[in-house]
Order: C-alpha cells, then sequence, then structure tokens
C-alpha cells in the first residue's frame, strides 16, 4: 500500500512543480523592460524582483497624457537594482522626454505590489521639469494602474519635484502625510504588503493649460528606496525569542 501511494504522490508532486515553474514570473533583470514584449505595460508579462526579503511585483503602466504628436514607446525600464545598508534601491527609466519635435508622452501612471517586511520608502527624481507625485497604500488590484489613487487605505502621499527643497515628513501606519521633496518615509510597524501609485509627469503648461516639452525636458531617471530590518537588529530579536523559549521550559519542568 505504502509502496502504492509513494508512486502516485511522486509524479503528483512532480506536475505541482512543473505547474509553479510554468506561471512563474520571469525574474526581472537590469536594463530589461518590466513588461517584455507587452502593449501598454500589460500586467500579464510584467516581472518580479526579490531583493533582501522585499519582493516586487505586478507591474503596470499606462499613457495618462501625451502631446499631439506621439513617436516615443511606452516603456519602463528597471535600470538598477541594489541593496545599500538597511535600504533597497531600484533605480527606473521612464523614457519620458522630448521627442525632437517637442512632443511625446508627459504622463504615466505606474503601480506596483511590495510584499515582505517593508518599514519605508522614499523616492528620487532626477530630470528636467519632471516630477513624480507617489501614494503607497495597504491594498490594491493587479494591472488596475490607478491602485491607491482612489484616497483608500493610504499610508503616504507624496510629490517629488526633480528641483525644491527636501521634505522632512515621516508618516505612521493608517496616517496620511503629504509634502514636496525627497523624504524618507517611515510608517513604524513594517507593512507585509504595500501598493505603490506614481503619476510620473514631464514638461510644462502653456497659457492655454496645453502640455508641451521643452527641448530639455526628461525623465529618465528616478528612483524607490525601501527600509528593511538590519540583519543585526534580526538576529537580536532572534536570540531573544530563543532565550525566552529557554526560560520558558525550565519553568515548565520546575
Amino acid at each position: 500500500m505504502q509502496k502504492t501511494l509513494k508512486g502516485v504522490a511522486f509524479p503528483a508532486v512532480c506536475l505541482l512543480m512543473l505547474a509553479s515553474m510554468a506561471i512563474a514570473s520571469p525574474t526581472c533583470i537590469v536594463g530589461n523592460e518590466l513588461s517584455p514584449g507587452s502593449p501598454n505595460g500589460q500586467v500579464a508579462n510584467s516581472c518580479t524582483i526579490t531583493l533582501d526579503g522585499l519582493t516586487y511585483s505586478n507591474f503596470a503602466y499606462t499613457i495618462a497624457g501625451q502631446t499631439t504628436l506621439n513617436t516615443n514607446p511606452l516603456s519602463i525600464q528597471l535600470a538598477g537594482a541594489a541593496v545599500v545598508g538597511d535600504e533597497v534601491i531600484l533605480n527606473f527609466n521612464p523614457n519620458l522626454q522630448n521627442n525632437g519635435s517637442n512632443e511625446g508622452i508627459n504622463d504615466i501612471h505606474f503601480t506596483y505590489e511590495v510584499t515582505g517586511t517593508d518599514f519605508g520608502a522614499s523616492v528620487i527624481v532626477s530630470g528636467s521639469d519632471a516630477s513624480v507625485g507617489e501614494t503607497n497604500c495597504t491594498s490594491g488590484t493587479a494591472g488596475n494602474t490607478n491602485t491607491c489613487n482612489n484616497g483608500s487605505n493610504e499610508i503616504w502621499v507624496v510629490n517629488a519635484g526633480a528641483t525644491g527643497p527636501s521634505s522632512a515628513d515621516s508618516c505612521a501606519s493608517g496616517g496620511v502625510t503629504t509634502g514636496t521633496g525627497n523624504s524618507m518615509c517611515t510608517w513604524g510597524p513594517n507593512q507585509p504588503v504595500v501598493w505603490v501609485f506614481k503619476d510620473l509627469s514631464v514638461g510644462t503648461f502653456n497659457s492655454a493649460g496645453q502640455s508641451f516639452l521643452n527641448a530639455d525636458d526628461h525623465l529618465t531617471s528616478f528612483s524607490e528606496d525601501n527600509v528593511v530590518p538590519e540583519p543585526l537588529a534580526l538576529s537580536l530579536t532572534g536570540i531573544g525569542l530563543l532565550g525566552l523559549g529557554l526560560l520558558g521550559r525550565r519553568l515548565r519542568r520546575k
């Protein structure tokens, strides 16, 4: 009987492993598109990246605004990924720039999900006449590029410009703070799931309210930092829990 069960169980486990491999998202590669081969940034083909206990997935983006003539393709590239101290730093290139005729895409909505032990975030913008309006929230929907942009479950709202003073804002779970600049938002207790909404824009407006791109306008680089527990802190926590467990065993023996 045991041999029969083993004979059935082994193929079943193999099938489950193959199925999980078949549906697994591709790993994000620095220098590549976040949604390779997919028009308009559809979430179906987006990649996944895991660094220092945080997993970034469900990347999705759509055109939110463009000038009359547009020859730039819609794309967001993973330009860099690194762990520095207690921060995971991702750098993106949304390819928002003048196409040579003062035209192009000037507004993109960009969303993704972060899972793991996340204590906070910051955004840094590089460019000319560029800004990133960001909202972090605790729930979202894959493929919905307006996730977090509806006022629900927000934990941070900030507008980071390519120029201007830094903000000293901080935030906590359940609270909303706003500001301009490149400040770090630390929300206290870790958030196991954070959805990120970014409104990426470049260009200026004329007196008639029409958007246009100056010759040097661009947003080809911005970074997202997420704070994770430091290894030393985790080690000390683990040692403390182990000590409590041993103490409990001694008390029970008495």
